[in-house]
């Protein structure tokens, strides 16, 4: 993870959070790589339980159907979850430079400017954009 501030693009444009993503690339495509199986996990589940109840119908057995219909809801739980955290932790360190990136624009302001702002109108900016930004998130 790198410390720099603020993104070379233009503020408020979509590049400009694409460049706070940026450093994370490799966490974001694992979380698209997991994606692929735990949608197939919840996709082959329904085949499995077609299966089990196929079995019942002829008076086979269905220790295994069932074991695999286990094995994917647990599979399928797992990557879910796994992908969900990596998502939310990526999302929450994405967060965390952009606020670190306005303070250090509020830091370097010129005194002029400061004077002329209420004294929370610019902290209830850094705190509002960064609300705003965890709310597109979800």
């Amino acid at each position: 993870m790198t410390d720099d501030p603020a993104p070379t693009a233009p503020p408020g444009s979509l590049s400009a959070l694409i460049g706070y993503a940026r450093p994370h690339w490799r966490v974001l495509l694992l979380s698209l790589v997991l994606t692929l199986p735990a949608s197939v996990s919840g996709l082959v589940q329904p085949k499995f339980a077609q299966a089990i109840l196929d079995r019942l119908d002829d008076g086979a057995g269905v220790v295994a159907p069932v074991a695999l219909l286990a094995a994917f809801l647990v599979a399928g739980a797992l990557l879910t979850g796994l992908n969900a955290w990596l998502q939310q932790r990526t999302s929450e360190r994405v967060v965390r430079q952009v606020r670190r990136g306005l303070v250090h624009r509020l830091i370097r302001l010129p005194v002029a400017e400061l004077d002329r702002r209420a004294p929370g109108d610019l902290i209830a900016r850094v705190t509002s954009d960064g609300t705003l930004l965890k709310s597109a998130r979800a």
